[in-house]
């Protein structure tokens, strides 16, 4: 989602992902604009400490964090996009243990390509699963949302939000610059 600036650019990328996360949790979404030579990349996450959000009708959390860059294009009056640079998303169960999460890290650790988690909530006991990075393709906040109203019973927040989500799915399909 392109902007005429770098910060109309950020807010055009972060509005859906903010509206589909309140639609599951009332935690704020906040920017971390810190980058470092080790950390070139500005991060999209909680602003709560610990950076969690309760899910809706469930005793579950989320952590989210997505990093991001803005890049200049050459369209016209709008040649600024974000980029999204790597994510992490968790499903923590009641006692914070991690159920499951998708990893996306290509700038970082060890593998770079998009991978899931199973862990200790999940109940899998299985070494291979609980200790391995299971390949996934990227993972888009949306897909989650939908996928723990399905199938976690994460109760949407309105009556609107899972056509809120959907529609941001969409949107995030048309202006990825992946497939």
């Amino acid at each position: 989602m392109p902007g005429r600036t770098p910060r109309e650019a950020v807010e055009a990328y972060a509005q859906p992902i903010r509206e589909t996360l309140a639609c599951i949790t009332n935690a704020i979404l906040g920017y971390d604009r810190r980058t470092s030579e080790s950390q070139p990349y500005q991060t999209l996450r909680f602003i709560s400490n610990p950076p969690v959000g309760k899910l809706n009708g469930t005793k579950l959390k989320l952590f989210f964090s997505q990093q991001y860059s803005v890049i200049q294009q050459s369209e016209g009056d709008q040649n600024w996009k974000v980029k999204t640079r790597g994510y992490i998303y968790r499903v923590d169960d009641e006692d914070d243990d991690e159920i499951l999460s998708y990893h996306w890290h290509p700038f970082g650790e060890l593998p770079k390509h998009p991978h899931m988690h199973l862990k200790k909530g999940s109940g899998v006991s299985r070494t291979e699963l609980t200790r391995g990075h299971i390949p996934t393709g990227r993972m888009a906040i949306e897909s989650l949302a939908l996928y723990l109203i399905a199938e976690f019973g994460v109760q949407p927040r309105t009556e609107e939000c899972t056509q809120t989500i959907r529609r941001n799915l969409d949107i995030f399909e048309r202006h990825r610059t992946w497939a």
